[in-house]
């Protein structure tokens, strides 16, 4: 894998083979202690976001490799109820490398699993509650039906919010000592984020893949449209034509 973006200098920053160090340090949060919040989406060249109905069939080696360490650099990984049934999160999330990298740096060795079920709605069978190890917090709204509230409560930490928009998310997190928040979807939790103007960095991977005629477009999610955001691209990799991009928000647009 090789850097693009931030142009090569004469130190070789573009020649291929970044180290995974080279790597974890470009993904680690700014510094301060303001929140940092990033989601992580994949794409085809032609905007789809999922093959054969998990967002993992765009994966690329070079994706499977870069997803890890944006995890491993985070305090709480955050992901909406949707997602989890798509795609699972049963298992471990980081290898016993990446769990290493982070007590030898005095983090916990997994971050906070984090999922955003508004209504309660997961069903507390979902794979994620038995064999996931890290540690895991349910968030819903104040008003979600006792029942299943209760229900999840009996597998998971739950925390009630009176809303659960993406700034009573992120304020209840960093209220927890979070600071570094990935977000990994679904298009929905995106969009949402967007149009709150609460997203910090977009991590994007663009897959060398055509796949024409599948339902749904790209990271976007049914519902009303978001406002614009304009974003700037920050940060740019590539490997066997895979472009991994990086992008923050764009202060103002002309």
């Amino acid at each position: 894998m090789r850097r693009l973006l931030p142009s090569p200098d004469a130190a070789g920053s573009g020649a291929p083979g970044l180290s995974d160090a080279e790597l974890l340090a470009d993904a680690a949060a700014p510094a301060g202690t303001a929140p940092f919040v990033r989601f992580n989406m994949v794409s085809s060249i032609d905007g789809v976001g999922v093959l054969d109905g998990a967002s993992g069939g765009l994966g690329t080696p070079a994706d499977r490799r870069l997803f890890p360490l944006l995890r491993a650099v985070s305090d709480a990984i955050v992901v909406g109820s949707g997602t989890v049934r798509a795609e699972g999160y049963e298992g471990e999330l980081l290898s016993p490398e990446l769990r290493a990298w982070r007590t030898s740096r005095g983090l916990s060795k997994r971050p906070l699993t984090v999922v955003l079920s508004a209504s309660a709605s997961l069903p507390p069978q979902a794979p994620i509650f038995d064999s996931n190890p890290a540690p895991l917090v349910v968030i819903a709204a104040a008003d979600a039906p006792t029942e299943r509230v209760a229900a999840l409560r009996d597998v998971a930490e739950v925390e009630l919010l009176e809303s659960v928009d993406p700034g009573g998310i992120t304020a209840a997190l960093t209220a927890r000592g979070l600071r570094h928040l990935h977000h990994e979807g679904g298009p929905r939790v995106l969009r949402d984020y967007l149009a709150a103007g609460a997203v910090d960095s977009l991590c994007l991977t663009l897959s060398p893949i055509l796949a024409p005629g599948r339902p749904g477009f790209g990271i976007d999610a049914p519902g009303g449209p978001a406002a614009p955001a304009w974003m700037d691209l920050h940060r740019l990799y590539e490997e066997d034509s895979t472009l991994l991009g990086d992008y923050r928000p764009r202060e103002q647009h002309a």
